[in-house]
């Protein structure tokens, strides 16, 4: 390995520039009482592109202009974009927003410029079982691999339609994201990189809560929905609703902090839905060399795990200390698993629930095993039980003879509403790298389950067919990792050597773009400098610059770990974290996780799904392990965006 990168301070944030409005002709439509002309338009607006990034100072309102909507007559929808929501923002075309409200919910005089409308609510407006004042907001969170989010500079009404014609209100947030951007003479323009995502995303909550009297909508009944690093966001969201340990943070861009009537505003979320989110960010790495590391025996992601590399040494290292991290959460289930919840059918997690307390309950852990590293234990069968039950859920619904289809793998949900100029440029400038979305081909088709299950195991032994039960039962995980998740990430898979990886970029730092931030990683490196310097590729660097770079301080003057608390849903859920008990917990979620993926290991879903299911706060929680399915919006039957919907409207009901 060369002596360590640390990444340019004018790289390239991505993100892409907005486009100007587009012109919309047509009759007047009904909700406009009237008009001089019988053209309506988007303003045109200045792109992020020509403004300056550094934004402080610039003082903006809180307060929503309700002269200020345009109407798509086609369609029935107003809308609103570039409306900055915190008053001093770093970054305007990041932190500003887009509001798209079914026609109904508001009735609008023609200003005139002739392009715009003056509007005030119209309470009894309804749309399907919803009213303007009954309707749920909905937060998509774009931003796939923790890339920025810019905010619609353009109206397409692609896409929305499902949302806004069930009745919901769609709200469409920039924020910033896993980078730093400079101006031109490279001086930092703003900070990017962890916590400020989510506390962009917090202030755009406080700022529709602060306008709740002017806003169509119930901002009580506030859903926030991600795929990746989006669900990660969203799930965050969820988590750490309230907490004052981001108030630095709101305060540096002039979040709300008060409605219209001087009440303390609320960042706290009613539900929040993902898929193949990321947590347990702290023992992330020692999770993927446990799950997938150990088992690597080629594919993309093997020269860092090959035998004579000292990367291979820290892979073995990080899987023997993940037990030590399992035994750290303290997670428990009922002594009968069947009174615990099954995991792959959406059931709520409170069903089940008498039975599983008069069970003494079962600490989840890992032990040794003759195969592999710590493969037997409660936590291990637990693992294993869920994979199982997921296959056998899926094999249940399927008709054969049945033909494998593709895994897909996004990088983000690409949910609507956003810019497409600006998502088609940060595409273009992500080009097609280890994190872009793509899809393997179809495989065969399998004429019997029998057949399906042989060719999966292909004599390893790992999974074999019960014809008594008709049932498939799985033997072990090493087989599922080595035929249905080869590595995707190299070795550390979260805070790698060289800071490749997003979450190296995300944990950067107005010093430094990207940085290294795992306690746990720097701890194995420093101890184990010696040994490791006998194997190939090590950089005597290395041990000093990881623990420097745990220890570095934000602009708020937190350090690495301090960040990852912050950037953590389980930091909020779990008794052994920093803000356990300090946020109001959403009490809608929705958590699907595809099990055919090499990006995201199981273990993540699981103790999140482990640590709602003790959440008094979270009283409405339903999971989904998808068989056959990858990171992608991976649902076991039906479409996703009519599945979420649906949700949605039984949590409000």
């Amino acid at each position: 390995m060369t002596k360590q990168q640390t990444m340019s301070r004018r790289a390239f944030l991505a993100g892409g520039v907005g486009g100007l409005g587009l012109a919309l002709t047509g009759c007047i439509p009904a909700a406009v009482e009237e008009t001089p002309s019988a053209t309506t338009a988007t303003p045109a607006t200045t792109t992020a592109a020509e403004k300056p990034r550094g934004q402080r100072g610039s003082e903006h309102s809180l307060e929503l202009d309700m002269a200020r909507w345009s109407y798509d007559r086609e369609d029935d929808v107003w809308y609103q974009q570039g409306v900055v929501y915190c008053a001093t923002p770093a970054a305007e075309g990041y932190e500003s927003l887009a509001i798209y409200v079914p026609g109904p919910y508001l009735k609008g005089t023609a200003n005139d410029d002739g392009l715009t409308y003056s509007c005030r609510l119209a309470p009894k407006g309804a749309r399907g079982a919803f009213t303007a004042q009954t309707a749920p907001v909905l937060l998509p969170v774009n931003g796939g691999s923790y890339a920025a989010e810019m905010s619609p500079q353009s109206y397409n009404y692609a896409g929305l339609e499902p949302y806004l014609e069930t009745g919901f209100v769609y709200v469409y947030a920039g924020f910033r994201g896993r980078s730093n951007a400079y101006v031109a003479d490279g001086s930092l323009a703003y900070e990017g990189c962890a916590p400020w995502p989510v506390v962009d995303l917090k202030a755009a909550v406080r700022f529709l809560r602060h306008n709740a009297e002017l806003l169509p909508g119930n901002t009580d009944q506030i859903f926030a929905f991600g795929l990746g690093a989006g669900g990660t966001l969203a799930n965050l969201l969820g988590a750490s609703g309230d907490c004052s340990a981001y108030d630095p943070y709101l305060g540096a861009i002039g979040a709300a902090t008060t409605d219209a009537a001087g009440n303390r505003v609320s960042d706290a979320l009613y539900g929040c839905a993902s898929w193949n989110a990321e947590c347990c960010l702290d023992s992330a790495d020692a999770a993927y060399e446990w799950f997938f590391g150990q088992w690597a025996t080629g594919g993309s992601a093997s020269g860092t795990r090959a035998e004579s590399t000292w990367t291979c040494e820290l892979s073995r290292d990080l899987a023997r200390a993940f037990p030590g991290c399992v035994a750290a959460e303290g997670l428990t289930v009922a002594a009968d698993p069947a009174a615990e919840q099954a995991d792959n059918g959406g059931e709520e997690a409170g069903e089940g629930a008498d039975d599983a307390a008069a069970a003494a309950p079962v600490t989840l852990a890992l032990a040794d095993s003759p195969t592999g590293i710590s493969c037997a234990g409660s936590y291990y069968d637990y693992l294993r039980t869920q994979v199982q039950d997921a296959l056998n859920a899926f094999l249940a619904g399927t008709r054969f003879p049945y033909a494998e289809g593709a895994v897909e793998y996004l990088e983000d949900g690409n949910f609507p509403g956003g810019d497409t100029s600006s998502r088609n440029a940060r595409a273009a400038a992500t080009g097609q790298g280890q994190f872009a979305s793509r899809t393997s081909a179809a495989i065969t088709t399998y004429a019997t389950p029998q057949d399906y299950i042989a060719a999966l195991d292909r004599g390893l032994g790992w999974l074999r067919w019960n014809e008594e039960t008709k049932k498939a039962e799985v033997q072990s995980l090493n087989g599922y990792a080595l035929m249905m998740a080869e590595p995707e990430r190299e070795a550390p898979a979260y805070d790698s050597a060289d800071l490749s990886s997003p979450e190296n970029l995300i944990f950067g730092n107005a010093e430094q773009d990207a940085s290294h931030y795992s306690s746990l990683v720097a701890e194995l490196v420093e101890s184990n400098a010696k040994r490791y310097a006998l194997y190939a590729n090590w950089n005597e660097e290395l041990a000093s610059s990881w623990r420097r770079d745990t220890l570095a301080r934000d602009e708020q003057g937190h350090t690495a770990a301090e960040r990852v608390d912050l950037f953590d849903p389980m930091a909020f859920l779990a008794p052994a974290r920093a803000h356990y008990q300090q946020s109001t917990v959403a009490k809608a979620w929705r958590v699907h996780f595809g099990l055919q993926q090499d990006v995201t290991p199981l273990t993540m879903h699981t103790n999140l799904m482990l640590r709602l299911r003790d959440c008094a706060q979270a009283s409405n929680v339903s999971s989904e392990l998808v068989w056959g399915q990858g990171h992608a919006l991976c649902e076991a039957s039906g479409e996703a965006t009519v599945n979420l919907i649906a949700w949605i409207e039984g949590c409000v009901s």
